[in-house]
């Protein structure tokens, strides 16, 4: 065992002693071992919630530096006080070719090749953490520091657990993880810069949080670099930390779900519900339907945004796009009819309904955020249902007569953002159908934001980041108790 490595285990060895043996823990801690794909053992330590969690917890996969720190590393200024809280479980692991994880070979004799097995290590850990009753393996961060950030960008781009990354002092990315970060903003980056250091190294390190454009991506600056910076002055833990709870916790859990629309057609979409609901209380309803050529999947970062405001949050596909394609009916855009296509707004009242029933919503207080095309069905929706207090649309076409009438007439607000370059080939323009749909409208409360430079639709919510937290102040503000 080199004197770094040997060092590392003293250190945790006498916090240990003066720390944990008092028999205050929040949390069961055991050691662990599971198999990569490709056949490697790793071994870790394994730190869950006592008792049984109202729901399952999101884990933090913490990733010792290859070759130079073991996994207790983590242990006293993170990975424990983390696991006391009893809402995060904790995962440390010891990479291939490194301490615990030895096995036959060791990490300094890898090749370039044999270096990218370490993605492999993170992915083995998230389904090991899939098998364990207390965790949420669909809410999971992964820590990792030096050549081994650049394997858990990887595996965050190809796995849509992992909702958090923390990259302490991370080695030069390779040009896949870089594209990641730079185009993909649904996954928040936590970089720990050494900020002793020489500044052209700091700038090397600094380079995933400039990547991302994840309004939750952020710098921590600490002293030295690697794991050990959370050993010295400066309460990075304590900030990683709050990190954590504001950006993995908060994210709330998901399920995926399916319920019938009005003439039985079955839709597929996944229910977001927030962790931290009071006792005997219930949380506003918001229903999210995507534009005419999307998906759910194309809201990106706002409905996890939505929830971390504890509202309940139900993203579905419409009928004729990607899960809700029903054999015997057409595809969007492809074979769909102009009947079937017009039946979307069923597809929006069902998916209010059955947010409304569930136990710890409040369906009389539900709004709708919608885009494009599918602005004029989310209206319709609404009509007659006083449950229905606001909705949010992106790009609004110009109002169909019965969507007119209801605008006129009801007190439902509504939000509309859009862009004054929104024009159609036929000349005609989505920034004016928003206009009009914001002057119809009764409620004095309602809103009409107009760019030059936006885009259309779901892009917005991308050229122009601002808008999410624009939406969700509106939804809390409409929703929350008057």
């Amino acid at each position: 065992m080199n004197s770094v490595l040997r060092d590392s285990l003293f250190l945790f060895c006498i916090f240990s002693a003066s720390v944990y043996g008092q028999g205050n823990l929040n949390y069961d801690i055991s050691g662990v071992s599971y198999q990569t794909e490709d056949g490697w053992t790793i071994h870790g330590t394994l730190l869950l919630p006592k008792g049984a969690p109202a729901a399952p917890v999101p884990a933090v996969v913490m990733m010792s530096e290859p070759g130079l720190r073991i996994r207790t590393i983590y242990d006293p200024y993170l990975a424990r006080p983390l696991a006391q809280q009893g809402k995060i479980a904790v995962l440390t692991i010891d990479p291939r070719g490194t301490a615990g994880s030895y096995g036959k070979k060791d990490f300094e004799k890898f090749s370039m090749k044999e270096l990218e097995g370490f993605q492999l290590d993170f992915r083995g850990a998230i389904k090991f953490l899939a098998t364990q009753p207390k965790v949420d393996a669909n809410r999971v961060a992964l820590m990792s520091s030096g050549i081994a950030a650049d394997p858990a960008v990887r595996e965050a781009a190809e796995n849509s657990a992992v909702r958090g990354l923390i990259l302490v002092t991370p080695e030069r990315l390779s040009e896949a993880s870089r594209e990641y970060l730079e185009f993909h903003s649904e996954v928040p980056v936590l970089t720990l810069v050494g900020g002793d250091r020489k500044k052209s190294q700091q700038r090397v390190w600094m380079e995933p949080y400039f990547l991302s454009e994840n309004k939750n991506s952020d710098v921590l600056y600490g002293v030295g670099e690697g794991p050990e910076m959370l050993h010295r002055p400066g309460g990075l833990g304590e900030s990683i930390t709050k990190w954590l709870m504001d950006n993995l916790y908060a994210l709330g859990t998901k399920t995926d779900v399916t319920f019938k629309s009005q003439d039985g057609t079955i839709l597929h979409g996944t229910l977001l519900m927030p962790d931290n609901i009071a006792a005997n209380a219930r949380v506003p309803a918001v229903v999210m339907a995507h534009g005419r050529n999307h998906s759910q999947q194309s809201w990106l970062t706002l409905p996890s945004e939505v929830v971390k405001q504890n509202m309940a949050v139900l993203i579905f596909d419409l009928r004729g796009v990607r899960k809700s394609l029903t054999e015997g009916k057409g595809e969007v855009g492809v074979d769909q009819t102009s009947e079937e296509s017009n039946l979307a707004y069923q597809d929006i009242k069902a998916a209010v309904n059955f947010l409304a029933s569930q136990p710890r919503v409040d369906g009389s207080r539900t709004g709708i955020v919608s885009a494009t095309a599918v602005n004029n069905h989310a209206v319709r929706a609404a009509i007659g249902d006083p449950r229905v207090k606001t909705v949010v649309s992106l790009s609004f076409y110009p109002p169909d007569p019965d969507v007119q009438q209801y605008l006129r007439t009801s007190e439902m607000s509504l939000f509309t953002i859009a862009s004054t370059e929104d024009v159609n080939p036929d000349g005609g323009s989505l920034a004016e159908g928003s206009r009009l749909a914001w002057q119809l409208s009764k409620s004095k409360d309602s809103q009409f934001i107009l760019y030059d430079d936006a885009g259309r639709g779901h892009g917005i919510l991308r050229s122009k980041p601002e808008t999410v937290g624009m939406i969700v102040r509106w939804l809390g503000g409409q929703l929350g108790d008057r």
